[in-house]
């Protein structure tokens, strides 16, 4: 079936982005607003790719969607919005640094 041969690109998909959002989580900072953006933009990383990862991995992407699994698509957008949002609104380093 062509939408099982899709699950492993999708579920490595959300690993290495689930990575990613590991190593902003473990990402040394030096002030406290800094490591703020760290936080939400790991932690958005790690839930959006989660909850994609665990709505293919249920089936729940290759075809039409239950009513009530919408919310935990909606989460999974929201999460990768505010990874998106911390992304785009960090502050520039300084020059020379």
């Amino acid at each position: 079936r062509r939408a099982d041969a899709l699950l492993w690109p999708h579920l490595s998909w959300g690993l290495c982005v689930g990575w990613v959002g590991l190593l902003f989580l473990g990402h040394p900072q030096l002030d406290d607003d800094d490591a703020a953006r760290h936080l939400k933009l790991g932690l958005g990383l790690l839930l959006g790719a989660s909850l994609l990862a665990l709505q293919k991995r249920r089936g729940l992407l290759d075809g039409e969607m239950a009513l009530l699994d919408l919310p935990m698509l909606a989460a999974a957008a929201l999460a990768f919005g505010v990874a998106a949002l911390q992304l785009l609104t960090f502050p520039a380093p300084p020059v020379g640094t």
